[in-house]
């Protein structure tokens, strides 16, 4: 009987009571995602609520960031491509308007005399 005691309280010694993930680790893993992933793995066993906030935060920040430079590459292009557009639609000619220009055309004259 009391051996069994004892096998009963050194199995709830070697249990880890975590009541709740850490959330300044939590909020770190979000901003650094390779600290979470370095913190899910060290901790997995020993606090696994903590490791798996850590883990999942790591990975919604690192989502986050690939949906965020997506969206920022096709804005940036489609900004592009409208100012590409718009400066296609005039001439040269229109753009530097070269035969209405004083100074150059005094330029031009004096450079054929």
């Amino acid at each position: 009987m009391e051996n069994q005691e004892y096998q009963n309280m050194s199995q709830n010694n070697n249990t880890h009571i975590e009541e709740k993930a850490s959330v300044g680790l939590a909020i770190l893993s979000f901003i650094i995602p390779l600290v979470g992933l370095i913190l899910f793995i060290t901790k997995r066993k020993e606090r696994p609520k903590t490791a798996k906030a850590c883990g999942i935060t790591a990975l919604v920040s690192v989502i986050i960031s690939i949906v965020l430079s997506v969206i920022m590459s096709v804005a940036g292009t489609s900004l592009l491509g409208a100012a590409l557009d718009e400066n296609s639609d005039s001439s040269y000619s229109e753009m530097f308007d070269l035969e209405n220009d004083s100074e150059l055309s005094e330029l031009f004259e004096d450079s054929e005399n």
